[in-house]
């Protein structure tokens, strides 16, 4: 695409990290285009990925494990830091979840015997269909990356359940393999919108 441009004036190209508070990463995701689209300078932006990092305190608790000294953006204030220090004591053993656990080993011993034999029965048929799904799971994800990758222009078919179905031109922002979630921008509508992985029956370039 060309960019109208002057003599007097250069086009200049920056990689960025940018720390975007929101209720959910396509609300954040929003926001950010929007916020870089109200601004006449900017002729164009390509967000690449995008990941959860979670609460400040959250945060903090990572750095300090790392010993961390400065968040990667310079932001976070020492008492979020101590209030990450002051909540990470061991408390492990004396959960009621550790005790139940404990009750659940003592008085179950009994049919261990009859539970592994089954078990051992069933371990092959569901390791070969873990293995065929893992198999197709990666296939898709691949697939996913390359359209990122060359900003394909696709056309995906979405069965949200209940009857509902959409059919959307649009390209893929990012997929977020964790939680099998694609954010993705609606070419037409100019609108971002995101779709877990299961609900897309189609797409084609």
């Amino acid at each position: 695409m060309l960019y109208p441009t002057s003599s007097q004036r250069s086009v200049f190209k920056f990689n960025v990290d940018i720390l975007v508070q929101g209720e959910s990463n396509v609300a954040a995701l929003e926001a950010l285009l929007q916020l870089l689209q109200q601004h006449p300078d900017i002729l164009d932006a390509r967000v690449q990925s995008g990941s959860e990092l979670g609460s400040l305190l959250e945060l903090a608790e990572a750095m300090q494990q790392h010993n961390m000294k400065q968040s990667p953006f310079d932001k976070l204030t020492q008492t979020h830091a101590a209030q990450a220090s002051s909540t990470t004591v061991d408390t492990r053993m004396d959960s009621p979840a550790a005790r139940t656990h404990s009750k659940k080993n003592a008085t179950g011993s009994g049919s261990t015997a009859d539970k592994a034999l089954q078990n051992a029965a069933n371990e092959p048929k569901q390791t070969n269909k873990q293995q065929a799904d893992d198999a197709r799971l990666q296939d898709v994800e691949k697939q996913l990356r390359n359209y990122i990758d060359q900003n394909c222009l696709l056309r995906l078919r979405i069965n949200k359940g209940k009857g509902i179905t959409m059919s959307l031109p649009c390209r893929i922002l990012n997929y977020d393999a964790s939680n099998q979630l694609l954010n993705v921008y609606h070419v037409d509508e100019k609108q971002v919108y995101a779709f877990n992985l299961n609900e897309i029956e189609d797409m084609q370039p």
